[in-house]
């Protein structure tokens, strides 16, 4: 029985594992393997005390549940009651059972490692391990004991969604502890505490029927091990499956932030800008990159707003796509900085602030503690991606559903828009190069004033293409995007700000409103969201081609002329410079492969092929080599009885009756119906040897052995001639061949059973003889 709370404890602890992938993996480790030994224990200890009769299942609920209140009091809520149940520790205790999975699902995962977050896996685990260490006591049926240990590990994945990680270690502990349990429950003591007899020829029948029993739910466990593990391995590869995000409890579960709505990021720039000497904040950095506060990606026709979906944040930001790049860390303290949003450079990838919550998308940081603001904080953001000419000029747009809002236009398109969006599209021949030429086409033909008049509607945009010429980094930014989206570009809009000013000896920079930009980015397949600076420099002039832009890096403005030149060199002699992208080296969005998806379908096919040869091979060979065991192992005696028994298993499994206590003799006369004579024959004398060598004290020797396997053999090989060729091979594959044994077979469950049941058939076969004679 100790073995079995064991396997039941191990399976709790595999069912709590699943949280790892929304809780910190270290922090949760103690928690759950506490949660998961300390409540079999006591339900095994209560066990003892009562050894009889047992103890009510209301009062082993009532004990377990005193056990993690003191647990979670003595570890989780230490500080709320000095490690005692004291009505505050009980308190939060209750809170974080009624609302933690609320709170939990409110954190884009990891979530931080917070007690009141803990106590929902470490209550979840101590419920698993205490009702499964009660099932395992009070039942015996395999299964049972871990059906909690499996909802919990099916309720850890749903909570924790699309998380970092891989729920495969606790599946396959959880099945390991399930094929533990089993072999534990089939092969040791009953119900009542007794060792079941051992299996051999002086077996009882109720030893024989429970062998047979063991090894078929061992041959059926094994069978499921080796198809979940082939679901692991092929499941994630299936087509409609492969590339998709897991299901996420967290979209039903956004939190409302008021900030956001009565917060206009954009409308913000025209007033920092008109404040040019004030400080906003402040940075410590080794480098000197742009700083985002947040993207735009809707426009109605009159407003940009955000389409992203904030949620709190650990110390880990989800969904970055640069996990390897280097990172640059940011020491951040807001000055005069208003509203909700915070900066960083991009992409920002980890927090040390509890206070935050991010867009898993955009990676966009918002402050959501009391005060709506935060005051200090350290970020560290993935380096961009760093990309030739070559591999610029090749992108391609990205496409699907999530790029719907970068897409999207508010009615028809206003014609002064139009107009640049066909030029553009005449003029340049692959997406990148038409996003560049867009760009030195704002540059060149329009001024930089911070002092123009604001705004980014249909109406404004018109103006500053036709009348004034001339705009902030709001218009030039808003112009490029809806162009872009004409010509079929993903576009959105980032408010933020250049790096800022740096302090006389140090390695701070100060960011005052002047240094307020808006710039655009394009999504591209592979690549990502690429930045364009289409805002000239302040000192450009109108009509100068190649002029500087705010925004812009000296690595960033070489990459370009690359691409462009890499893409001129790329065009064909008299090729029209029209749609018709360059061949791209990025693979395909997962939204969009649905034509040609990688050959899923050949990978299927491999996989059913490998499982039914698989499965072939496993049929035909167990019977192989355990027909070959019985005739090379055991006493002479035990061969003869063992060719016997498997030639009644083979006339059984060839459907033809044979009646479950019938002698040789009339099993072979009634086999005169579908066997030759000679084959008849064999399995009259096969079964006069085989009462010799059970009841009879003559000695059996290696050649009566080998005599009895010859004739098992002829009667086969009869068979097999004898038995259609499509029912010859369902017989050869069906799963029964796993659980047949050559020398338990069913007659020998009901023939060699005991003493009076060995005097009766003998007395039988002495009156069957003297009738024949």
């Amino acid at each position: 029985m100790a073995g079995e709370l064991l396997a039941v404890a191990i399976a709790a602890a595999a069912g709590g594992a699943a949280f790892h992938r929304s809780l910190p993996t270290r922090e949760l480790v103690a928690p759950v393997l506490l949660a998961a030994f300390l409540p079999v224990g006591l339900a095994g200890a209560v066990r003892l005390t009562r050894p009889s009769r047992g103890v009510p299942m209301l009062m082993s609920s009532m004990i377990l549940a005193g056990g993690w209140l003191l647990l979670v009091s003595a570890t989780l809520f230490h500080g709320a009651g000095h490690g005692l149940p004291t009505p505050s520790a009980l308190a939060r205790a209750g809170s974080a059972l009624t609302s933690g999975w609320a709170h939990l699902l409110e954190y884009a995962p990891p979530a931080p490692p917070n007690p009141d977050l803990l106590a929902l896996p470490s209550a979840a685990t101590w419920l698993a391990a205490g009702a499964g260490a009660e099932l395992a006591l009070r039942t015996r049926a395999t299964p049972v004991p871990l059906l909690p240990a499996v909802a919990m590990f099916c309720a850890g994945v749903v909570m924790s969604g699309a998380g970092p990680g891989s729920n495969v270690w606790p599946a396959a502990s959880l099945l390991g502890a399930g094929l533990l349990l089993a072999v534990l429950r089939h092969r040791g003591p009953d119900p009542t505490g007794h060792m079941e007899p051992a299996v051999g020829r002086h077996a009882s029948a109720p030893s024989r029927r429970g062998s047979a029993r063991r090894r078929s739910t061992t041959a059926t466990a094994a069978l499921l091990a080796l198809s979940l593990v082939a679901a692991a391995l092929a499941g994630p590869r299936l087509p409609g499956v492969a590339g998709r995000h897991p299901y996420d409890l967290r979209q039903h579960r956004e939190v409302p932030y008021a900030s956001i709505a009565t917060y206009d990021p954009l409308n913000a720039v025209p007033a920092w800008l008109t404040q040019p000497a004030v400080p906003l904040f402040k940075v410590r950095s080794p480098g000197s990159p742009n700083l985002r506060l947040v993207t735009l990606d809707s426009f109605d026709g009159q407003n940009w707003t955000s389409s992203g979906r904030f949620m709190r944040i650990g110390t880990v930001i989800p969904a970055v796509s640069r996990s390897q790049a280097p990172r640059i860390r940011q020491d951040i303290d807001i000055d005069h900085l208003p509203g909700p949003f915070v900066p960083a450079a991009d992409r920002p990838v980890q927090v040390d602030s509890p206070g935050l919550a991010a867009d898993p998308d955009s990676a966009t940081l918002m402050a959501v503690g009391p005060t709506g603001t935060e005051p200090h904080y350290t970020v560290f953001s993935a380096s961009p991606l760093q990309l030739s000419g070559q591999e610029l000029a090749s992108v391609v747009p990205a496409t699907g559903s999530a790029y719907a809002p970068a897409l999207s236009l508010p009615g028809a398109l206003p014609q002064p828009l139009a107009n640049l969006a066909h030029l553009v599209g005449g003029l340049a021949a692959t997406p990148f190069t038409r996003a560049a030429l867009l760009e030195q086409l704002l540059r060149s033909g329009y001024r930089y004033n911070p002092q123009a008049d604001s705004g980014h509607t249909y109406g404004h945009l018109i103006s500053f293409l036709t009348v004034s010429r001339q705009g902030t980094s709001e218009q030039f930014a808003a112009t490029f995007a809806l162009v872009a989206r004409a010509l079929g570009l993903p576009t959105r809009l980032v408010v933020g700000f250049e790096p800022g000013q740096r302090e006389a000896g140090s390695d701070v920079r100060v960011v005052h409103g002047r240094d307020a930009l808006v710039w655009p980015e394009v999504a591209f397949r592979g690549a990502g969201w690429l930045a364009f600076y289409p805002t000239p420099s302040a000192t450009d002039e109108p009509g100068r081609a190649g002029g500087t832009a705010l925004g812009e890096t000296a690595q960033r403005a070489a990459a370009v002329r690359a691409a462009e030149a890499a893409a001129a060199s790329a065009r064909p002699a008299g090729r029209p410079a029209l749609l018709a992208p360059a061949p791209s080296p990025w693979p395909a969005d997962r939204e969009t492969t649905r034509r040609g998806a990688s050959h899923w379908w050949l990978v299927v096919t491999i996989l059913l092929l490998v499982g039914v040869a698989a499965w072939a091979g496993v049929i035909l060979a167990v019977p192989w080599a355990r027909r070959r065991r019985s005739q090379t192992v055991g006493s002479p005696g035990d061969r003869v009885s063992s060719a016997w028994r498997d030639t009644v298993g083979l006339l059984r499994a060839a459907h033809h009756p044979v009646p479950a206590a019938a002698t040789g003799a009339e099993i072979a006369h009634s086999a005169q119906a579908w066997l030759a004579t000679p084959a008849v024959t064999q399995l009259r004398e096969l079964g006069k040897e085989t009462d010799r060598a059970l009841f009879t004290a003559e000695a059996v020797t290696d050649q009566d052995a080998n005599l009895a396997w010859r004739r098992h053999a002829a009667v086969r090989d009869a068979l097999r001639r004898a038995t259609p060729r499509r029912r010859r091979w369902l017989q050869l594959l069906a799963p029964a061949n796993l659980y047949r044994e050559p020398d338990r077979s069913r007659l020998s469950r009901r023939r060699s059973v005991d003493v009076e049941g060995r005097a009766a058939m003998l007395a039988r076969r002495i009156g069957v003889e003297r009738s024949q004679s």
